[in-house]
């Protein structure tokens, strides 16, 4: 129960990187989010952080890098959803 509220608090806490280093923001949000997924907690509380991650790394990047991370958090997305 503690190792899932730590990981909540990651999950989010991800985002305070998001204008100095996007990627950091958006890696540790996508990890964070499959170990969600992977120690069999709810995943209902992983929808608002990977978006905002996402917009602000594409919005910060050029379009084949933001088309990579798109592509990346929906493989993030596909396993948080098959488990």
């Amino acid at each position: 129960m503690i190792a899932g509220a730590v990981l909540m608090i990651v999950h989010s806490g991800a985002l305070y990187w998001r204008r100095t280093a996007p990627w950091i923001a958006f890696s540790v949000n996508l990890a964070s989010a499959v170990l969600v997924a992977a120690v069999g907690l709810p995943t209902v509380v992983l929808h608002v952080a990977p978006l905002v991650a996402i917009y602000l790394l594409s919005s910060r990047v050029h379009l084949e890098t933001a088309i990579w991370a798109l592509g990346l958090s929906f493989a993030g997305w596909i396993a948080t959803a098959a488990s």
